[in-house]
């Protein structure tokens, strides 16, 4: 990761969840890899794929990741 971005994610970091905007979230998703094992705990409700439920054009639904 270049210095310009582990800059800008150790600002992020520093700020408490509800502080966080969506833009920050977003940037911590895109760089779970770098983030400690703590961190990745922490912030597991960004990291995880959540499974949503998607109604088709017959009116049946499906479950999708």
């Amino acid at each position: 990761m270049d210095e310009v971005s582990k800059t800008k994610l150790k600002q992020i970091l520093k700020k408490s969840l509800v502080e966080l905007t969506h833009n920050d979230k977003a940037f911590i998703k895109a760089r779970r890899d770098y983030l400690k094992p703590s961190q990745k705990a922490d912030y597991k409700f960004l990291t995880q794929t959540l499974k949503r439920t998607v109604k088709q054009k017959h009116g049946k639904t499906q479950k999708t990741k």
